[in-house]
Parts: structure tokens; C-alpha cells; sequence
């Protein structure tokens, strides 16, 4: 997984291969279809950035989560979801079809509510936007008809962490615009809340729920109009309400999962003065929590917190050079 983020394809598709298992927690159903992946590569240097320092791309919707459009392998522009819950840069299997994306390997990957789908692993020469040209991308391939179909948003794709941390991010929730920047004009080293890398793309960072002891929350941007996730008995322990007579399907890369509303008195991202805390945060209760809640990575999860929390500050930002986000300011 180290020689994965750091781009070191040859060496991570070595070690993978050899593991060649499955792992049971997160996106990576096969270790072997994701060693077949990386290998296509050969020491062809995936994420080769070449545009401007800054690419700030136009939000071409903020909910039910942020979108902008994206051009792959020189095809005509497409709506892409911008999701830090994504591993890959995930794209509809149509437009990978029409794209000409290269496949060569497929797995079942967990999603929203546990469901699982057939996800196809492979690579596009190119993705484009606003003078920005990413070479040698590789990609996840998904069925997304049901997030078209409940968001009611042309949805071909989504971009996931992977893609993202070859930049300094900012979400500009208030401004509408991705900014994605080359140059190394970061906050400074203490600036904003410390979080880690797990797995490929798992951003966690400490935090709290109520009044609960500090734990770690998964910071994924892309649960739709709301602000938190946990499971129930969590929840419950923190005096949140939970009740299941109003529970709806909601959309996930599997299909529909069960869910209902919850209303948070406060969740708190971050710890001392960088501690970031927010009030009456809408939140979400899955009949099948995400399976990496709890401590089956070795350590707790506690939650997940997503798109609601985030945009009340205004923007986002991401640094994955010094592993801080922060909170607050564009607009």
C-alpha cells in the first residue's frame, strides 16, 4: 500500500501479486486483480501532470455533492462527482466503453450499505480539464445508473482521493470551484488538523462525537446532504435518536442501501485549537454500516464526516504533502 500512494506501480503490483489474497475490509476485494492493474503499467510513471500551477475548475453543482466536468481521453466533457470516498478516479462503464479505457482485471468491491459490485480495474491515456492534463491515469470502472438516477444528475464518473492527492485540494463549497494547485503553496507545517492514510485512500483524523471519547473519523466527502455517519449503537451511546420508521433507500456504487435521518447536537473534527466543531449536523444511520466503522483496521473508526459538516465552513482543503487539512477561508 506505501509503494501504491507513492506511485511506485512496479514494486507495489510485486508485493500484491505475491500477497495475491483478499483483503475484507474497504475497496480492495483482490489483491491479485489490483497487482494485474498496477503491472499494466510497466515503469510507465503513472498521475503525469502537465497545465497551469492553479486549475480552478467551475462547481457545475455544489449538492448534493460538489460535481465538475472532466474530458477522458480526449472525449467530450462529463459530470464527475468529486468524493474523497472514491479510491480511483471511478468512471461509468459506458463512457469508459466510448473512452476507449483499457481494462484488464475485475473484482467485487464493497459500497455504500455493504452492497457489492462488479468493478473493473484498468487505465485511461488521459484526463482533461480547464488547461490541466493528467497522463497515465489509472482507473476504477462502476455502474453509476443509480446515482444518475437519484441525484437526477448526468453522473459519469467520480473523482476519488487517489486522483486528488497528486494536488494541494481546496473544495470551494462557498466559491463553487475544485482549485487544484501544482505549486507548493501549502498552509504552514502547523496550520490545520493532522490526519493519516489508510489503506489506499481511508483520510482519518481525529475527532469527536458529542461528548464521547476522541476517536478517528474518515473523512469522505461524498455522503450526499449530510454531515456524518456512524453506527447506530454509537450514536445511541452518544444520545443521538434513532428512529427506523422513517428510514428511505439512498444511493451507494452498489445500488440503494437503507438509511435514515439522525440530527447530531455536535461533532467535533480535529483536537486543541484546531479543533473544528459543529452544531445540529444532519447525520446519517445505515441498516449495514461501511464495514471499516469500528476497529476491524486494527483501530477504531468512530465515524464518517462528509459533505454537510464541510460546507458549512465554506471550502475544504487537502494537503498530502504535510497531511493537514483545513477548514475555512475561499469564497
Amino acid at each position: 500500500m506505501a509503494h501504491y500512494r507513492r506511485d511506485r506501480f512496479p514494486e507495489a503490483a510485486r508485493e500484491l501479486a505475491g500477497a495475491a489474497g483478499p483483503v475484507p475490509l474497504g475497496p480492495l476485494a483482490s489483491l491479485a486483480a489490483i497487482a494485474r492493474q498496477l503491472a499494466d503499467f510497466g515503469d510507465e510513471p503513472p498521475y503525469r501532470v502537465a497545465g497551469p500551477d492553479c486549475t480552478r475548475l467551475e462547481l457545475a453543482a455544489v449538492d448534493p455533492l460538489p460535481a465538475v466536468e472532466l474530458s477522458v481521453n480526449g472525449g467530450a466533457p462529463a459530470l464527475f462527482l468529486v468524493d474523497t470516498g472514491g479510491a480511483e478516479l471511478i468512471v461509468d462503464e459506458r463512457l469508459a466503453a466510448s473512452a476507449g479505457a483499457r481494462l484488464v482485471a475485475a473484482m467485487k468491491a464493497e459500497y455504500a450499505g455493504r452492497r457489492r459490485a462488479r468493478t473493473g480495474l484498468g487505465r485511461v491515456d488521459s484526463v482533461e480539464a480547464g488547461g490541466l492534463r493528467v497522463e497515465a491515469v489509472p482507473v476504477h470502472t462502476l455502474d453509476l445508473g443509480p446515482l444518475r438516477d437519484f441525484f437526477g444528475l448526468d453522473v459519469r464518473g467520480i473523482v476519488g482521493t487517489r486522483f486528488l492527492m497528486h494536488f494541494l485540494v481546496t473544495i470551494d463549497y462557498r466559491g463553487g470551484a475544485l482549485i487544484l494547485r501544482r505549486e507548493d503553496s501549502s498552509p504552514e507545517p502547523n496550520e490545520g488538523i493532522s490526519f493519516w492514510l489508510a489503506e489506499l485512500h481511508l483520510i482519518l483524523a481525529r475527532g469527536r462525537l458529542g461528548g464521547q471519547p476522541p476517536t478517528l473519523f474518515w473523512v469522505d466527502t461524498g455522503l450526499a446532504a449530510s454531515g456524518f455517519l456512524a453506527r447506530e449503537a454509537t450514536l445511541r451511546a452518544a444520545g443521538v435518536p434513532v428512529d427506523w420508521s422513517q428510514a428511505r433507500e439512498g444511493p451507494g456504487g452498489g445500488g440503494l442501501a437503507t438509511e435514515t435521518d439522525v440530527l447530531i447536537e455536535s461533532v467535533t473534527l480535529g483536537d486543541g485549537e484546531s479543533a473544528v466543531t459543529r452544531r445540529d449536523v444532519p447525520g446519517t444511520v445505515l441498516a449495514k454500516p461501511p464495514s471499516i466503522l469500528g476497529e476491524r483496521l486494527g483501530f477504531e473508526v468512530g465515524g464518517l464526516i462528509s459533505h454537510a459538516f464541510f460546507k458549512a465552513g465554506g471550502a475544504l482543503t487537502l494537503d498530502f504533502s504535510r497531511m493537514r487539512l483545513v477548514i475555512g477561508s475561499p469564497g
